[in-house]
């Protein structure tokens, strides 16, 4: 098992109930297959956890890209530092 990140050791800390999910392949999540890993992805299940997720971001300073159906999207093959929210 890979160690983790300081930042995905805080991500993990700050969200034990939301579906993490650290260094996920970002081609997994694209309709074009394509990408890197993302450093910590998030599956929010509920309007208030992603709720959570942004205003802590906001606190962080941490500006998290938002994936929707990831449909049309290039993601880059270095992967995606930070917080992806799927």
């Amino acid at each position: 098992m890979m160690e983790l990140t300081i930042f995905q050791q805080k991500i993990s800390a700050l969200f034990p109930n939301i579906d993490l999910r650290f260094n996920e392949l970002m081609e997994k999540h694209t309709s074009f297959r394509i990408g890197g890993p993302a450093e910590v992805m998030a599956f929010p299940q509920s309007s208030s956890q992603l709720a959570q997720l942004l205003h802590v971001s906001t606190l962080l300073d941490i500006t998290p890209a938002i994936l929707g159906a990831g449909t049309n999207i290039l993601a880059p093959d270095e992967g995606l530092p930070g917080l992806t929210v799927c």
